[in-house]
C-alpha cells in the first residue's frame, strides 16, 4: 500500500515538474523516496523463506531458478538508476581527467548533450525515461522468460522508440553535413 501512495505521489509531482517546472524536489524529497524503494525491497524478499521453498521443489537447486525473479525487488531500483548512476561516473571521470575538481559544474550531462543535439526540454526528458524503462522492462521480461523471442521483442520495441527519438540527431547532422 505504501509503495502505491509513493507512486501516486511520484505521478502527482511529475506533473507538475515537467519544463518550465513550477516545484522542485530537494534532498529530503529524493531521500524520502529512495528509503521507500528499499524498504519495499527489502519487505517484499523478506516475505520469501528459502527453506520452504527448497522443501516445496524438491530441492536447493530449483530452488533457487524459482526465487531467481524475486530478486529483482534488489535488481530493478539498480537498472532503474543506472543511467543517472552512467552519468554521475562520466563526469567525474571526464573532470578528473581534464584536471578539474570533480565537484566543478560542466555542461557535459546526458540531457545538456540531447538539448545541444536540438532536442526540446520535454523530448530530452522522454529520451532518458525511455531509456530507463527500455532497461528495467528488459531486466524484468529476460528474469520473466529467458527465451530469445522475447530479448527480441525487446529489441523491436527499442527500434521502433528509438527511431522517431533520434530524428533531430539525425536532421542536425544532416545540416552539418550540408553546410561541410
Amino acid at each position: 500500500m505504501l509503495s502505491a501512495i509513493a507512486v501516486g505521489l511520484c505521478a502527482g509531482f511529475l506533473v507538475h515538474n515537467t519544463h518550465p517546472a513550477r516545484i522542485f524536489m530537494g534532498d529530503s524529497g529524493s531521500m524520502l523516496l529512495g528509503l521507500l524503494l528499499a524498504g519495499a525491497c527489502v519487505s517484499f524478499l523478506g516475505q520469501v523463506d528459502p527453506d520452504a521453498l527448497a522443501n516445496q521443489l524438491g530441492g536447493e537447486q530449483s530452488a533457487v531458478y524459482a526465487s531467481t525473479p524475486l530478486y529483482l525487488a534488489f535488481l530493478l531500483p539498480g537498472v532503474i538508476i543506472a543511467l543517472p548512476l552512467a552519468d554521475l561516473v562520466m563526469a567525474v571521470a571526464r573532470r578528473v581527467l581534464r584536471g578539474q575538481s570533480p565537484f566543478a559544474a560542466d555542461r557535459e550531462h546526458f540531457h545538456h548533450r540531447l538539448l545541444r543535439i536540438g532536442y526540446t526540454h520535454p523530448r530530452a526528458v522522454l529520451v532518458m525515461y525511455f531509456w530507463s524503462a527500455l532497461l528495467s522492462f528488459g531486466v524484468v521480461g529476460h528474469s520473466v522468460r529467458r527465451e530469445s523471442g522475447a530479448t527480441w521483442l525487446i529489441a523491436g520495441i527499442a527500434t521502433a522508440g528509438l527511431t522517431p527519438l533520434l530524428m533531430p540527431y539525425v536532421t542536425a547532422r544532416r545540416l552539418r553535413w550540408r553546410q561541410r
